[in-house]
């Protein structure tokens, strides 16, 4: 299946429709890396290693967000267990802190685009 060519593969992860048999493909658009990397805020950019974690572990995942802009879109919340960073470290990369990932359906998976 072709892709769009700014979106960047994340992993596979745990599916909406069925997250406890179901992975599908997540993707993030490379505008939306270039632009946290260029112009911040720096934290969200360095938060991004934490995605896979977070689509393919999520303690919650939301979806019909009453939200401007946001009523197609889910948000799958997680604690980050381990920093891919330093494997190594027994503590918690994030303690007291949750991630969250916004991202919508697309063709061949989901799309996380905050």
């Amino acid at each position: 299946m072709a892709l769009p060519q700014n979106q960047i593969p994340i992993c596979r992860g745990r599916s909406p429709d069925d997250p406890v048999n179901e992975t599908v493909m997540f993707y993030v658009d490379k505008s939306v890396i270039q632009v946290l990397e260029k112009h911040g805020p720096e934290w969200k950019y360095h938060d991004a290693r934490f995605l896979p974690e977070a689509v393919d572990s999520p303690d919650a995942i939301f979806e019909g967000l009453n939200r401007p802009g946001h009523e197609d879109s889910l948000c799958y919340s997680v604690r980050p267990t381990h920093d891919p960073l330093e494997p190594e470290s027994t503590t918690l990369p994030r303690f007291s802190e949750v991630l969250l990932v916004f991202m919508r359906r697309c063709v061949g998976g989901c799309l996380v685009y905050d």
